[in-house]
C-alpha cells in the first residue's frame, strides 16, 4: 500500500513539475517573442529615423546646392553683362574717336561750343580742342561760329586755344577763370551714368 501511495505520490510530482516547467517553457517563449517583437520595432523605428535623417541631409545638401548654383548663375551673369556694357562703352569711345564726316564733325563742334557758350552767358570765349578738330576750325570756321553765336548767345569773340586738349572731341571753352567742359569724353561720362539703368534692364532676361 506504501509502495503503490509513494508511486502514485511521486508520478503527481513528477506530472506538477512537468507542467510547471512547460508553464515555464511557454511563458519564456511568450517573452522572448515579446522582446523579440519589441526589438523588432525599435529597429524599425531606428531605421525610419534614419531613414528621415538621411533624407533630411539630402535635401539640405541639394537645396545649399541648387542655392550655390543660381548664386554662382546670378554672378556668372552680371559679369557677362559688365563685359558687355565695357565693350559697348569701348565702341562708343572708338567710335568717338574717329572724326569721320569733316561736314559732320564741325557741326558737332558747332552745337557743344552752342551748348557751352549758352551756359557761360555769352561774352569774349576761348575755345580748346584736341589736333583732329582744331584742324576744322581754322580761322574761317570759327568767324562764321562766332557770327552765328554772337546772335544766339551774346558771344564777342572766339579765340582758338595754342595747346590742343586730351580729349576724344568736342570743345572746352573758357571765359576767363569760368570753364565749360563741352567734349565728348564729358558727354560719354554722363551717358554712362544716365544709361547705365537702362542698359542693365535691357539686357536683364525677363524671367529673372
Amino acid at each position: 500500500m506504501a509502495t503503490i501511495v509513494g508511486s502514485d505520490l511521486e508520478a503527481y510530482l513528477h506530472r506538477q513539475a512537468r507542467e510547471r516547467a512547460l508553464n515555464r517553457v511557454a511563458q519564456a517563449e511568450d517573452e522572448a517573442r515579446q522582446l523579440l517583437g519589441e526589438a523588432t520595432a525599435e529597429i524599425e523605428a531606428l531605421r525610419l529615423e534614419n531613414e528621415r535623417r538621411v533624407a533630411k541631409v539630402v535635401e539640405e545638401k541639394r537645396r545649399r546646392a541648387i542655392a550655390q548654383a543660381r548664386l554662382k548663375a546670378k554672378l556668372t551673369l552680371i559679369h557677362r553683362r559688365e563685359e558687355i556694357v565695357e565693350r559697348l562703352w569701348r565702341e562708343a569711345e572708338s567710335r568717338l574717336r574717329t572724326p569721320g564726316d569733316a561736314a559732320q564733325r564741325l557741326a558737332l563742334l558747332e552745337r557743344l561750343l552752342a551748348d557751352a557758350a549758352d551756359q557761360l552767358e555769352g561774352g569774349d570765349l576761348q575755345v580748346q580742342a584736341n589736333a583732329a578738330d582744331r584742324a576744322l576750325l581754322d580761322g574761317t570756321a570759327l568767324q562764321d561760329m562766332a557770327q552765328w553765336l554772337q546772335s544766339a548767345h551774346g558771344v564777342i569773340r572766339l579765340t582758338l586755344a595754342e595747346d590742343a586738349a586730351p580729349i576724344l572731341g568736342g570743345v572746352i571753352v573758357r571765359r576767363g577763370a569760368e570753364l565749360v567742359d563741352s567734349s565728348l569724353n564729358e558727354r560719354l561720362a554722363v551717358a554712362k551714368r544716365v544709361l547705365r539703368d537702362t542698359i542693365y534692364h535691357l539686357l536683364a532676361p525677363h524671367h529673372e
